[in-house]
């Protein structure tokens, strides 16, 4: 029977060898984490190409002409 003096004296944090451990992964897992990895990096890919081509038409046309062409691709014209 545990008592209290007992259950004080053990750790708070039980620290297993690692032959105690046993991580399993199974295939769903490991293609759920390849498809989470695969969107981060398409992500990031199209933010560098879309900070690329702000930056390129900024230095190319000028603010102005990046300010008209906003307007007239939102109105439509």
């Amino acid at each position: 029977m545990n008592t209290i003096k007992n259950i004080q004296r053990r750790p708070a944090v039980y620290a297993g060898t690692a032959d105690t451990v046993h991580v399993t992964t199974s295939a769903a897992e490991v293609m759920a984490l390849s498809m989470v990895a695969a969107v981060a990096v398409t992500s990031a890919t199209i933010g560098a190409w879309s900070i690329l081509a702000f930056a390129g038409a900024l230095a190319t046309n000028g603010p102005t002409a990046l300010v008209s062409g906003l307007m007239g691709t939102v109105a439509g014209f």
